[in-house]
């Protein structure tokens, strides 16, 4: 059989393998994270390719799958209006986020920490290279962490828009997943807050550090510190100080709808 052949019969094969998966499925998934590893390999001195690497690639295609499922048609959607809120008294609020470029594949992160009165206490913007939106808000969490207790705060609610970090966060055990090592490494500073939650939130409630993601892959790589909002990030700020609401259309199963 020709490379040609090889490739078609692999692609269209639908047979099913482990887990009920079809082969086509798998055989894309193994080419893509084997290369992907090769790269890691050659160019991070640290990296570890996966213990497991035959679970790694199931769970790739398992959340694959769930992101291709229909939409369920007894849904319609309401429109619901949503603000940044302030912690509580004595309580620190750090909100991160990642970005990236579809065109580039640069990546980048931001972050702000705030008191419970609302009034800007650090922030930071970081160019990451390139990479996956996943690596770039697991970072995120990493330096907001770490400028929080450069701050020597001890009481901090940490919000995020993305709902897989706050996911792989509450996890036990995330030594097979591909940013298992930095998961790990957030754990670890998490360990040193004397109260500490995090939660997922949506974009329209994370706008300040949706703009320090956005903006910062437009510097050199490394990271920038604010101590006072940037001019990019001033008017999402402001906005959340005085309590503004924005508008985000949120689906509802029409059996949860009231009558």
């Amino acid at each position: 059989m020709s490379w040609e052949g090889w490739l078609q019969a692999n692609l269209f094969c639908k047979a099913k393998c482990n887990a009920g998966n079809l082969w086509c499925s798998t055989f894309v998934f193994i080419c893509w994270l084997i290369w992907k590893w090769r790269n890691n390999h050659i160019f991070e001195s640290h990296f570890r390719k996966p213990n497991y690497p035959g679970m790694v690639i199931s769970a790739a295609i398992s959340e694959w799958n769930n992101a291709q499922l229909k939409s369920d048609l007894n849904r319609t959607y309401c429109l619901k209006l949503l603000n940044w809120m302030k912690p509580p008294h004595g309580t620190y609020k750090l909100n991160i986020d990642g970005s990236r470029n579809g065109h580039s594949g640069k990546i980048g992160a931001g972050g702000v920490i705030r008191c419970s009165n609302g009034l800007w206490i650090k922030g930071f913007q970081i160019n990451l290279g390139i990479g996956e939106v996943l690596d770039a808000e697991s970072w995120g969490l990493y330096y907001g962490l770490q400028q929080a207790l450069k701050c020597h705060i001890t009481h901090v609610e940490v919000e995020t828009d993305s709902a897989i970090l706050a996911k792989l966060i509450s996890h036990t055990d995330v030594t097979l997943h591909p940013m298992g090592s930095l998961i790990c490494c957030c754990k670890n500073l998490i360990r040193n807050f004397l109260c500490f939650s995090l939660k997922h939130i949506y974009r329209e409630s994370n706008m300040v550090a949706d703009c320090l993601a956005k903006e910062s892959i437009n510097h050199d790589y490394g990271i920038i510190e604010f101590d006072s909002p940037p001019t990019h990030a001033s008017s999402a700020y402001l906005d959340d100080l005085d309590g503004a609401t924005r508008q985000r259309r949120i689906s509802v199963r029409h059996d949860d709808r009231p009558s």
